[in-house]
């Protein structure tokens, strides 16, 4: 069997015949109209406060309340209304799922591809928090449990065409553990290159009677001095080759701490923007019960001035 996930019907499938949600189309397939409405959607992302409400996880009083207390524990929206029992991990990863618009994927029906988990080491999954799954198309398919621009750029920087699906926290841990997979990055051209070449096998070599073969005498280097500046031109080259390699690799390292430090820069401004969305739920929520303070203190006066009339009106009858 195919070790693609195959498109039959509105689901693509794994190896054992599991159905996969249809991930999301990789943005190099999208048309130049459709990247743009793609592009204007992000922008327009729904809250996943106002989805958890929407979807019954909770009230929007709970959820402000617990965007408050994730300010004061460090927690994260959806960590909270899971320590709260308010909904479980997998109703979280569906809500998630319908902000990103991606697909959704039960812990049953995560079956990993072993040629699509073998293309990353297990620690640079762990690192990015993702894992390949399976295939689509030219597009590796990974899961991913807490969906971000950043961590997207990350992926598709490094291994190219990416679709994805969303699952829970819990499922994506279990199978990195439990997934084999090398534990090194593929070997470069270049680093295959440098290896030397073992000793020559002969083959169908000559019957033992035939004498073999005199070697080519050497040709001294300076037995002629066009020789000698040819050889000299060679050996400057191959020190020139290797010098410029070293400068590749250098530069190629470089390039990817980069990037990582992009991202990571990234993901601090991702998390920027979810602590001032939670900031101003807190504000809101405290506004209201300054209101609803306000509200009872005008009560109690009006009450007390009702009091004192009637207090006046009986000292002077």
């Amino acid at each position: 069997m195919s070790n693609d996930v195959e498109t039959k019907g509105s689901a693509p499938r794994g190896k054992s015949g599991h159905h996969l949600p249809k991930p999301r189309p990789p943005a190099s397939e999208l048309k130049p109209g459709e990247a743009e409405e793609a592009a204007k959607s992000s922008s327009r992302r729904p809250s996943f406060a106002a989805l958890l409400v929407e979807a019954g996880v909770a009230s929007q009083e709970d959820v402000k309340a617990a965007s408050a207390e994730g300010l004061v524990t460090g927690e994260k929206l959806g960590e909270v209304v899971v320590r709260k029992g308010w909904a479980t991990e997998e109703a979280v990863a569906e809500v998630l799922a319908k902000q990103w618009e991606l697909p959704y994927a039960n812990a049953d029906e995560l079956i990993v591809d072993e040629q699509a988990a073998s293309l990353i080491p297990i620690e640079t999954a762990r690192e990015l928090q993702v894992l390949p799954v399976g295939f689509e198309g030219t597009a590796v398919v990974f899961a991913v449990a807490e969906p971000t621009t950043a961590r997207f750029k990350e992926v598709e920087q490094r291994y190219g065409e990416a679709s994805y699906v969303v699952v829970a926290r819990s499922a994506l841990l279990a199978v990195l553990d439990d997934s084999p997979r090398v534990t090194e990055e593929p070997e470069t051209p270049e680093a295959a290159a440098e290896v030397p070449a073992g000793p020559a096998v002969a083959v169908d070599a000559a019957p033992a009677s035939e004498p073999a073969a005199p070697a080519p005498a050497a040709v001294p280097r300076d037995a002629d001095p066009l020789v000698e500046a040819v050889l000299t031109t060679i050996d400057g080259a191959a020190s020139e080759l290797t010098r410029v390699r070293g400068e590749i690799i250098a530069l190629g390292s470089s390039l990817a701490l980069a990037r990582k430090q992009l991202g990571e820069q990234e993901d601090e401004l991702e998390q920027a923007a979810e602590d001032r969305e939670r900031d101003a739920e807190a504000i809101r929520t405290l506004e209201a019960k300054v209101d609803e303070q306000a509200e009872v203190l005008a009560s109690l006066g009006e009450q007390v001035a009702s009091w004192n009339a009637r207090l006046n009106t009986a000292a002077t009858s």
